[in-house]
């Protein structure tokens, strides 16, 4: 199979994002270098959060940068197609450039560069997230830092996935701590971004726009989201891929908020029978003081003015407890029609 016949990828035409995949990928490809050597290998552990032996998988790297990965996964089939290895992430784990002797070298780039189904197992099927411009090897993983280095196309089995687009997501950045940086999708589902400053470089480019977080007033007090991320373990990056996981769910978080901080108002009526009850004690306690003076019983004149100032504190007390209960309703009522105003917006 002649490489020049297999047709090429189509990459797109945003030249910001492409440039930047290629930096992710030229990076990887020396982190991959690095694998199993000392302080190396240590080095790529502590930036991926995990421990290894080796090199990492293209998807595991990718899904540490891309929030919402396999939110949009098809099932799509594989094509054969001429892949430029700039926009591959591969993974050297068995072998590394180095290791390829120099009297074999041009036999195997012509190998990797036009035969993709001659290796079995090892036949290169790589999945292509389209939107984003990046390509991560499932099988045939070895071969991209080689063929990265000659600058050689690799005839490989293509299969496309798809990606959120960019006006579905917001990036976010968190108050009073730097580390958290989170990703937005549809106004509800939210992700930490364990690399924020590489996940944000990626998804501006791709067109993602950038807020803090008391710009969204739909949001709910990232103080619940951070005890939902502690509860998770979500700072320590966990390698199982599941989406559901990483994902947090703001409508949980703010109905749950909503129950379990919301006050219990007593009736109107409620109130006016407890202020009747007060009110008439202090009216009961004055008259006994009046009737004890005209009888001229001991100490009738001290009872009068205590009765007095206790019937007045109870009246300044519920006129000041109802005042602040009814602005306390009224602010309820504003945030809730706030909150469905937002809400029905969002849904269209």
């Amino acid at each position: 199979m002649d490489e020049v016949q297999l047709p090429s990828l189509e990459m797109g035409t945003n030249l910001r994002l492409l440039n930047i995949v290629r930096r992710i990928v030229d990076k990887k490809i020396s982190m991959d270098l690095q694998s199993r050597s000392l302080v190396g290998q240590e080095f790529i552990d502590d930036w991926m959060q995990s421990g290894n032996t080796c090199a990492y998988h293209g998807f595991s790297f990718l899904y540490r940068i891309a929030p919402f990965l396999k939110t949009e996964s098809v099932n799509s089939s594989y094509t054969i197609a001429s892949v430029d290895p700039s926009f591959v992430l591969g993974a050297s784990i068995a072998w590394k450039p180095d290791d390829v002797k120099s009297e074999k070298l041009d036999k195997l780039l012509e190998f990797f560069s036009g035969n993709p189904d001659s290796m079995g197992l090892e036949t290169a099927e790589y999945i292509w997230v389209k939107p984003l411009g990046i390509i991560w090897a499932h099988e045939g993983k070895n071969r991209v830092a080689l063929m990265h280095r000659h600058r050689r196309m690799i005839s490989a089995k293509v299969r496309e996935e798809t990606y959120p687009a960019p006006e579905r997501m917001k990036l976010i950045n968190a108050p009073k701590s730097n580390r958290s940086t989170f990703a937005l999708l549809d106004d509800r589902y939210i992700q930490l971004l364990p690399s924020p400053q590489t996940s944000s470089t990626l998804l501006s480019a791709y067109g993602v726009k950038t807020y803090y977080w008391n710009q969204l007033d739909f949001l709910p007090s990232h103080d619940l989201i951070e005890q939902e991320i502690e509860s998770r373990k979500l700072y320590k990056a966990n390698y199982n891929h599941d989406e559901k996981q990483r994902t947090i769910d703001i409508a949980n978080i703010s109905n749950h908020n909503t129950m379990a901080t919301e006050p219990t108002h007593k009736s109107d009526w409620d109130n006016l029978k407890n202020l009747i009850k007060l009110f008439s004690g202090g009216l009961a306690a004055l008259l006994f003081s009046w009737i004890a003076k005209i009888l001229g019983v001991s100490y009738a004149n001290y009872g009068v003015t205590l009765s007095i100032g206790f019937t007045l504190g109870v009246l300044v007390y519920e006129c000041k407890r109802t005042s602040a209960k009814n602005r306390g309703k009224r602010t309820s009522k504003d945030d809730s029609e706030a909150s469905k105003t937002s809400a029905n917006k969002r849904l269209g």
